[in-house]
């Protein structure tokens, strides 16, 4: 995990706008490998391990994240218009696989997978860390509360969601910078209906793929 995205993180116990403080045992360059993330308001505490987020995890949960289709993160970086540069994207648990491809495609980004309940030993995992156990630009957000997205208000330049659940969306609208896009991939039927009730402009809509732009 970047060390800046800990100014972006929301507690999400207690929601946006409360903000959560990085505690760092362990760092690699500007990243951080180990620690804890605390919340001031609620006095929770969050495990920081090898990279990767523990909010909410179920020790018993075996749940892995749906393998991809190789077309999504090209679909996904082509529907956000971002190619290099910096910023905060937001990929959620039905796209997660294609996080890492993303993130290659989106240079200097930090993509920020949402995942379910989950171990943080599952071997899915595992097999994404770099010879140093490092996990490249992606950081993954164990045990995300369906819906939310666990960001303050405004932080993230792009967010990819399947579907198009109205929470996911409504949350897509909350964290995205203005100008900021959301990439629909295989939307629902009403997912057009949804964006169009929220503050985004409708760009491109087909059976495959729907984008729009945070006004």
């Amino acid at each position: 995990m970047l060390l800046d995205l800990s100014e972006s993180l929301a507690c999400p116990r207690c929601g946006p706008p409360q903000g959560i403080i990085v505690l760092v045992e362990r760092m690699e360059g500007r990243r951080v490998l180990d620690g804890r993330l605390d919340c001031p308001n609620c006095e929770a505490r969050f495990v920081l391990r090898d990279g990767v987020v523990e909010f909410d995890v179920a020790p018993d949960s075996d749940l892995r994240t749906p393998p991809a289709d190789p077309e999504d993160a090209v679909t996904v970086a082509a529907l956000l218009g971002i190619q290099h540069g910096r910023g905060l994207i937001v990929v959620d648990s039905g796209l997660g696989q294609a996080a890492e491809q993303l993130s290659a495609l989106c240079g200097g980004c930090e993509v920020v997978r949402l995942e379910p309940l989950g171990l943080p030993s599952d071997p899915d995992r595992s097999a994404e860390r770099g010879p140093e156990g490092g996990r490249g630009e992606v950081t993954p957000l164990l045990g995300v509360p369906p819906g939310s997205i666990p960001l303050l208000s405004g932080k993230a330049v792009g967010v990819a969601v399947e579907g198009g659940d109205p929470d996911i969306l409504a949350e897509a609208a909350r964290v995205l910078v203005p100008g900021g896009r959301v990439a629909v991939i295989r939307p629902g039927s009403g997912a057009a209906t949804v964006l169009e009730s929220r503050p985004f402009e409708l760009l491109a809509a087909d059976q495959r793929a729907m984008v729009a732009r945070r006004i």
